[in-house]
């Protein structure tokens, strides 16, 4: 589950933990001072207290302050301490450590590849493409998740944005459609623009073409201010889901804008046998996240989980690499051709 929490800047962070389990913004006790120096402190203590993947990403955060602490003074400006943080946490590589300004000529920093050209914006997809030239009978049936039939081929199309409605109308949803698409000769799931969502919808979504149930995946989350304060390990089943089952083979296309909760879908895709993945290495952003807000009203957002694939690793800051490596360009695009699609379909028919 992609959970966003709201934490206020306080003294004694040891009470920000207690608001872990809650979605309200809260205040409690004193403000501190609102200097460079302090929100240095503050972002850097909440990362020590609260960020999941020290482990995983064997970053060594007491050097990290040893190195950019010395940086900052009582009189650096706002532009001194944004180049000291993101210079600071580009450590992470994780596209969920996202730091927001109320400054707008300092732009919105994510840690991971997200964060750096040419991913800045998503140019390898784009869904009138779809409608215009390969599934002009798209229909939405929910709004998460569309559906269509490539017609000369007879192979299903679904395509999801997100994973953020309730469980019954995910449910509802994805039965409807494997309901109307069970007679085609395979079906090709399109996640290249889904940014996330609840972990579970994509497990109920994956279990639609599942044969028997395989562990895809493990989590735990920090509860703790310790590096190594976590919850109890949790695993994470792909099993058959709803009255029935798409067991013909299938094509899941990804991107590297296919993150967090699209990333967990896929994991518990790829355990089912007759699936492949299609399209570019996914973004590599697996684990809860949380925002916070700074003394000076900036907001922070880190990953406070430990995700891994059924194997025991963490792709975090890696991704899914495909099967099929392919990508479309914005010039393709603009022409009307999506390549990967089109692979997609040549495997199928």
């Amino acid at each position: 589950m992609k959970i966003i929490k709201w934490l206020k800047p306080v003294i004694g962070l040891a009470a920000v933990g207690l608001l872990l389990n809650g979605c309200e913004k809260t205040i409690i006790g004193t403000e501190e001072p609102d200097n460079p120096i302090q929100n240095f402190e503050l972002v850097w203590k909440i990362f020590d207290e609260h960020y999941g993947m020290f482990e995983v990403k064997n970053i060594d955060w007491g050097k990290e302050y040893q190195l950019y602490r010395p940086l900052l003074n009582e009189h650096s400006s706002d532009a001194d301490l944004y180049a000291v943080l993101t210079s600071m946490l580009k450590i992470f590589n994780d596209n969920h450590v996202t730091l927001h300004t109320t400054d707008r000529h300092l732009p919105t920093f994510r840690s991971g590849i997200l964060g750096n050209p040419p991913y800045s914006f998503q140019e390898d997809f784009n869904v009138d493409v779809i409608i215009n030239n390969y599934v002009p009978n798209l229909k939405e049936e929910s709004g998460d998740i569309s559906y269509g039939l490539i017609a000369p081929y007879n192979i299903g199309y679904i395509l999801i944005f997100r994973a953020e409605e309730s469980l019954s109308k995910t449910e509802n949803a994805i039965d409807q459609i494997i309901e109307k698409l069970k007679d085609t000769k395979g079906i090709i799931v399109d996640i290249r623009p889904h940014s996330g969502g609840y972990d579970y919808l994509g497990q109920y979504i994956a279990g639609k073409f599942a044969a028997s149930k395989k562990l895809y995946m493990t989590s735990k989350r920090k509860n703790g201010p310790a590096h190594t304060d976590f919850t109890e390990t949790r695993n994470w089943y792909v099993e058959p889901t709803g009255e029935s089952q798409y067991l013909k083979e299938v094509i899941l296309i990804t991107s590297r804008f296919t993150m967090s909760g699209a990333e967990t879908f896929a994991l518990a895709m790829k355990q089912n046998d007759q699936i492949k993945q299609l399209g570019d290495t996914t973004s590599g952003a697996f684990s809860d996240q949380i925002t916070t807000e700074m003394y000076n009203g900036w907001l922070l957002s880190l990953s406070v989980g430990d995700y891994r694939a059924a194997d025991g690793l963490s792709y975090e800051g890696i991704g899914l690499a495909p099967d099929y490596y392919i990508v479309a360009t914005k010039a393709e695009l603009d022409l009307g051709q999506d390549r990967p699609l089109e692979l997609a379909i040549d495997q199928l028919k």
